[in-house]
């Protein structure tokens, strides 16, 4: 399984302030990822999301204003990214069935998230499963996985 990875945006300013681009289909450092959809989520002041599960679904995930970490598990150790660091922007690509979770380190402002998954969510296969945290992931999830192995 491919791990996550995070890659520096480029800001670049304009007359009229800066524009940041997060996907440009010819670029190569996304592996040619091919963008099915595109979201926002905001998370309130000292909010964590998840962990959330996608078994078939890689993300591409940016944060557009604000100061998020996503935590993301791979080869059980979960490991950091800060998706923004002073002036600096980044995007951070999850693949399928790796299990993350988004935590807005600000306890007095919201965070906007921009996604763009390869696969678009449908109501008729939803591709997420949710828990309360990482052990709950351990337990639920991980040690049936463990078992079917």
């Amino acid at each position: 399984m491919k791990s996550p990875k995070l890659f520096q945006l480029q800001i670049i300013k304009t007359p009229d302030g800066v524009l940041t681009p997060i996907y440009k289909d010819w670029e190569g450092w996304h592996e040619e990822y091919s963008v099915k959809m595109v979201y926002h989520t905001s998370i309130g002041p000292g909010i964590s999301k998840g962990p959330i599960l996608h078994e078939r679904r890689s993300g591409m995930m940016s944060c557009i204003s604000g100061d998020i970490t996503v935590e993301c598990m791979h080869k059980d150790k979960i490991t950091k990214y800060n998706l923004s660091e002073g002036d600096k922007k980044y995007v951070l690509v999850i693949p399928a069935g790796t299990p993350n979770k988004i935590i807005n380190n600000s306890e007095t402002d919201a965070a906007l998230i921009l996604n763009l998954p390869d696969k678009a969510w449908h109501p008729d296969d939803e591709d997420t499963i949710k828990f309360k945290n990482w052990d709950e992931y351990k337990v639920k999830y991980k040690n049936s996985i463990d078992e079917m192995e």
